[in-house]
């Protein structure tokens, strides 16, 4: 499994961490109550943030968090992925009826530096100005 952090309360896989020899690869999933509904990927001196108003935990399915994180880091850089999902309240809907969930997608410049603690940093000034 991947090594994980929890940063300022914004949890992270520690994904940069060498792989050990003979290993080719390493998965890991996370199940997350969070504190503000925002989840985000650092990539190329981008933030890609997901904003959501998050379920109450209790109502969400319970083999789901209201917030999932898959991540596989591979030796080949091409096969790694990252997977960030957001769950709605498990609700019976009735033949015909409908259910909408929304969630806003962005990507934000981010110039900081690349250790977990500034992005939770980053991510904590984001939450709280969050629309």
């Amino acid at each position: 499994p991947l090594e994980y952090r929890v940063f300022d309360g914004w949890f992270t896989f520690m994904a940069g961490v060498p792989l050990p020899e003979g290993v080719t690869s390493r998965v890991a999933k996370a199940f997350i109550t969070p504190r503000a509904g925002l989840v985000a990927a650092f990539v190329e001196g981008y933030a890609f943030l997901k904003r959501f108003d998050p379920a109450d935990a209790a109502a969400v399915h319970p083999t789901q968090g209201v917030v999932e994180i898959y991540q596989q880091v591979d030796v080949d850089p091409a096969a790694s992925f990252l997977e960030l999902e957001h769950h709605s309240a498990f609700t019976a809907i009735a033949p015909g009826g409908t259910l909408a969930m929304s969630e806003t997608w962005s990507a934000t410049p981010y110039a900081g530096d690349a250790d977990p603690a500034s992005r939770a940093s980053f991510l904590t000034g984001l939450a709280l100005t969050a629309p």
